[in-house]
């Protein structure tokens, strides 16, 4: 009998070591997904920043008409606000200025001539809906920046001379807003994945014992 309440204490002992283990082990574990938790919060967010203004954009596009667009093609001088604008979109878009001599006889970048055929073409309206805005190069941001500061870049105003300028120039800034905050999230979401895979590297560990 003495023998067996050894060997029962040993079992209990062992029994007692490995609940501790456990209990540790979820511990750990449960603090991994709180980080996760947290991180996915800051994701979520960051996020609530630039989703309303791209949402916005978009739908912002979508109420623009083929006439609309053929109303700016037509315009044999327009309006600083609109230049403005159409020129931002090539810079996104990389489409490339065209050289022209000014006033003065000097060659010149003319975004215009560039912008009219670019628009010209039937699925102009689609590119800019499926654009790559996870992808847009720094130094194309930065020619960005320039432009949404100024004066005849700012939505009241383009709308007053062109309902579709208007909408461009909405799909210019929240490409910008877009770009800013994906910036702040990327290395969120790679501490997100980090953090998940922590937590189901202990979820499994807890679940073969």
């Amino acid at each position: 009998v003495g023998e067996m309440m050894i060997v029962v204490n040993e079992e209990s002992a062992k029994t007692e070591k490995v609940k501790e283990v456990v209990a540790a082990d979820e511990a750990v574990a449960s603090e991994a997904a709180g980080q996760a938790n947290a991180i996915k919060k800051e994701c979520e967010e960051a996020l609530a920043e630039a989703m309303p203004a791209l949402n916005e954009a978009l739908k912002a596009l979508d109420t623009l008409s083929g006439k609309e667009i053929a109303e700016v093609k037509a315009m044999k001088n327009p309006a600083a606000p609109v230049r403005l604008v159409l020129s931002a979109v090539c810079v996104l878009r990389n489409v490339k200025p065209v050289r022209v001599k000014d006033d003065t006889g000097k060659m010149v970048d003319d975004f215009w001539p560039a912008a009219v055929k670019m628009i010209s073409d039937m699925g102009f309206l689609q590119s800019l809906q499926t654009f790559d805005k996870d992808n847009i190069p720094p130094a194309t941001i930065k020619k960005i920046a320039e432009y949404t500061v100024k004066d005849d870049f700012q939505p009241d105003r383009v709308l007053k001379v062109s309902t579709a300028a208007w909408g461009l120039c909405m799909w210019c800034r929240a490409m910008e807003t877009y770009d800013r905050v994906a910036k702040v999230v990327a290395p969120k979401k790679e501490s997100l994945a980090e953090a998940e895979s922590s937590y189901n590297a202990m979820m499994e560990k807890l679940n073969a014992k």
